[in-house]
């Protein structure tokens, strides 16, 4: 079974629920967060996509990021994903 995403549109209005598929191949606008941290000197830290990814394999990204899938809500999924970056 697919990952459902919900999708957006130009304006961030979410729309329907999409395949987590169909979005990357069609490049779909669709609801996710980002956690940028930034350390005292202003310095940001960056971390590099696994090689095993479907998109943007390899290449530096934010602190961390994550789709919103069907069943979570933003914070959520942010906290768990937060979770997933300390333990690397």
């Amino acid at each position: 079974m697919s990952e459902q995403i919900y999708t957006l549109t130009e304006n961030g209005i979410i729309q329907n629920l999409t395949k987590r598929s169909e979005i990357h191949q069609k490049g779909i606008l669709h609801l996710a967060v980002q956690c940028w941290i930034i350390n005292e000197s202003g310095q940001v830290l960056i971390q590099r996509r696994a090689f095993t990814k479907d998109k943007s394999a390899g290449k530096w990204d934010v602190s961390l990021a994550g789709i919103v899938l069907k069943h979570y809500n933003k914070i959520f999924k942010l906290q768990i994903s937060l979770k997933k970056a300390m333990k690397n």
